[in-house]
């Protein structure tokens, strides 16, 4: 894997009163340490009043995925896709459509 970044990352939760407040403990620790950051890719649109009205940059982000799915507020179905990482073409993946309030774009990138 050229040209990626990435590193596992291990969050451990513990608690003298149980294994569920170990795993919660665990689960807030992570959502004050993890952090997801990347680059939208082809396909980000302005969307006002339910219509999509124009294509927009693509853009750098940075989020804690525990914050992102407190923060998620709706959730469509899962439809199929093929993830365009890696230039892996057969790797199918499912994933839903997820709109959360006050995602955090960071900066403008001029990414092709």
């Amino acid at each position: 894997m050229t040209d990626r970044t990435y590193r596992v990352t291990e969050i451990v939760g513990t608690s003298p009163e149980s294994v569920q407040q170990a795993v919660r403990n665990g689960i807030g620790r992570a959502s004050q340490t993890l952090l997801l950051t990347g680059l939208t890719r082809d396909g980000v649109f302005l969307v006002e009043g339910g219509e999509v009205v124009a294509g927009v940059n693509n853009f750098r982000f940075n989020e804690s995925p525990v914050d992102l799915l407190k923060r998620a507020a709706e959730v469509g179905a899962a439809e199929r896709t093929l993830p365009r990482e890696w230039n892996d073409w057969f790797t199918r993946a499912a994933m839903p459509t997820v709109r959360v309030p006050d995602f955090n774009m960071s900066t403008p990138s001029p990414a092709s």
